[in-house]
């Protein structure tokens, strides 16, 4: 796989791993690697345009990293039977391949102006005020009816850390 294209997967982990504003969108799962997991983020349509550019002509066998892999080696193998194919054959797109290679991680707004969540950045997050504004649309906190005052305070927490990891980095 290419620098380029690894990147992007790269940039996803850490997004996932490490982004302080994915409050809005953790939903619990019963898994064996995890308990909770997000669902639906809005992620930026530029960032599927830009995986897509850099991926589309790279090399998979599967669409769903997910689920599926062969682990009996200790490390993740291609399903057996599994063809190598380019993404472009798995894919029909870039919001196809963000939508999909991870199921219902991420959602791309089909509206432009919908606020969004690019995964990289730099200088001052920018998803901090796009978690609020889900937060509040869905009731989570900020004076809707549904307030919750611990979800109001555990993403005050969430902007003060992310705002420290941008001083830091």
């Amino acid at each position: 796989m290419s620098e380029k294209c690894r990147r992007h997967f790269n940039e996803d982990s850490c997004f996932y791993e490490c982004s302080p504003n994915m409050g809005p969108w953790i939903v619990d799962v019963e898994s064996s690697y995890r308990n909770q997991k997000f669902e639906d983020v809005p992620l930026c349509r530029s960032e599927c345009d830009d995986w897509w550019v850099d991926c589309k002509d790279e090399l998979t066998c599967k669409n769903n990293w997910s689920v599926g892999w062969n682990w009996t080696s200790g490390v993740n193998e291609c399903p057996a039977g599994a063809k190598c194919k380019k993404f472009s054959e798995y894919f029909t797109g870039a919001v196809d391949l963000c939508e999909n290679i991870y199921p219902r991680d991420f959602k791309v707004p089909s509206n432009d102006s919908a606020p969004c969540m690019p995964m990289w950045f730099e200088g001052e997050n920018p998803n901090d005020e796009v978690s609020r504004y889900y937060a509040k649309e869905k009731g989570l906190c900020c004076g809707s009816s549904k307030f919750n005052y611990i979800s109001y305070i555990f993403i005050i927490i969430l902007a003060i850390f992310s705002k420290i990891l941008t001083e830091i980095y």
